[in-house]
């Protein structure tokens, strides 16, 4: 059993999936891989056809990236509003996941300040700041920020906060 997020809804409900079936066709062979999803934190949306598992641990930026890559994953990519409303959706539907800031998978740090880059390399194309923030020359790492309605905010890389990993 899977938490699925419905596509027209947006409501997230159990369900069995087995995520997309992406495959690798070689040899004339097809070989179907299956994104798994299970376990408590974490989230299956069709329409991504990604999973979030949200941590309920706090970690400095660096250290919810590399969590995230040990565990196969990546600190999430908002990089769409699409995305980024599946993922506020998805954190407001909880009582405990609602209350808190979170990492996401954004930062100017390896690059010149002000050109924010993705944890899977990209650059940050679409955008979801606070009002006047994203700007700053010595807080690299952005947070989705709960009481402004998840928008974004940098903060510095060194700060302890939950953080959504992302599986695709």
């Amino acid at each position: 059993m899977k938490n699925v997020v419905d596509n027209r809804s947006g409501v997230s409900s159990t369900a069995e999936c087995a995520g997309s079936g992406k495959g690798l066709r070689h040899f004339g062979f097809s070989i179907l891989f299956h994104l798994n999803c299970s376990g408590a934190n974490r989230i299956y949306s069709p329409i991504e056809d990604m999973c979030i598992e949200v941590m309920t641990t706090t970690k400095p930026w660096p250290k919810a990236d590399s969590t995230c890559k040990i565990r196969g994953g990546r600190l999430i990519v908002a990089d769409s509003e699409r995305k980024f409303n599946f993922i506020k959706t998805t954190l407001q539907e909880s009582a405990v996941w609602r209350t808190t800031n979170y990492w996401i998978g954004l930062s100017d740090e390896p690059v010149a300040n002000g050109i924010f880059i993705w944890s899977d390399g990209t650059r940050a194309s679409y955008t979801n700041w606070i009002p006047g923030e994203g700007k700053s020359a010595t807080e690299f790492c952005v947070e989705m920020v709960r009481s402004r309605d998840y928008q974004w905010n940098d903060n510095p890389c060194w700060a302890p906060l939950r953080f959504i990993c992302e599986y695709t």
